[in-house]
């Protein structure tokens, strides 16, 4: 009994590990050298790298704007959490998200890289930033503080429902002279709809026309802009169990 509850924790475990695609290493150093270059005010080694136009211009204003928002210190750690690579007629493009951390803040700068054919090297072809403090990412935690009331009971709910299934699946297995005891054992962890909730906004998402196994999972991405995600189900297979309605005890 113990091994099969481990057995099913460890799977939901497994599947609410979601890693990041492995960055390609070059592209890793060219972001890291863009935010270095926006943090120590170089701007024109910035500029140098975009096309010219409108939109260079444009930049120019931005990164004035940019010194206020990223520190000038080292950061305390750099996270690759997104990372994608395409082969195109031209080359090839890799879009990549690289998450700083500091003391007081997080920040994330995207950038898609292109190498042309016949060239070697990654050319930037543009970049994104967006800054938060750690209080503002504070609500992607998995926390019960400042959640409300639905939010609670949900998560009651979720919690509640694999150990209803392990409770209704130890007693079929102690239920004496029951008639095919795995076919209910089995019964003991469907459930009845499908429920996943963001557990950052409170939003709801329900399948009415759907039958789970377990149902339960926990799953959030590497970013800390990332939501947890929380999934569960209403353990109607445990509930007719102990309830006595089904896999009840032969009579004499």
């Amino acid at each position: 009994m113990h091994r099969t509850a481990v057995l099913i924790f460890l799977a939901l475990a497994l599947a609410a590990c979601q890693p990041a695609p492995k960055p390609d290493a070059a592209a890793v150093a060219a972001n890291r050298a863009l935010f270095d270059q926006m943090r120590t005010g170089q701007d024109q080694a910035v500029l140098s790298q975009l096309p010219a136009g409108p939109k260079r211009d444009e930049m120019a204003a931005v990164l004035t704007r940019l010194k206020l928002v990223i520190p000038a210190s080292q950061p305390l750690s750099a996270t690759p959490v997104a990372a994608s690579m395409r082969a195109t007629p031209g080359g090839r493009v890799e879009a990549l998200v690289v998450e700083y951390d500091f003391p007081q803040q997080t920040i994330r700068l995207a950038t898609t890289l292109a190498e042309p054919k016949g060239t070697q090297g990654w050319k930037l072809a543009n970049f994104n930033l967006v800054e938060a403090s750690h209080q503002e990412l504070a609500p992607n935690t998995l926390s019960l503080d400042h959640r409300s009331p639905a939010q609670l009971a949900y998560f009651a709910l979720a919690i509640t429902s694999p150990l209803l299934m392990l409770a209704a699946f130890v007693k079929v297995l102690r239920t004496p002279a029951l008639a095919n005891p795995w076919l209910w054992a089995a019964f003991a962890f469907v459930g009845l709809f499908s429920f996943q909730m963001n557990w950052t906004t409170g939003a709801l998402l329900i399948q009415w026309m759907s039958l789970e196994i377990v149902g339960f999972w926990m799953a959030h991405g590497p970013s800390r802009f990332d939501p947890w995600m929380i999934s569960a189900t209403v353990p109607i297979g445990a509930l007719l169990i102990l309830g006595g309605l089904v896999a009840r005890k032969p009579k004499a």
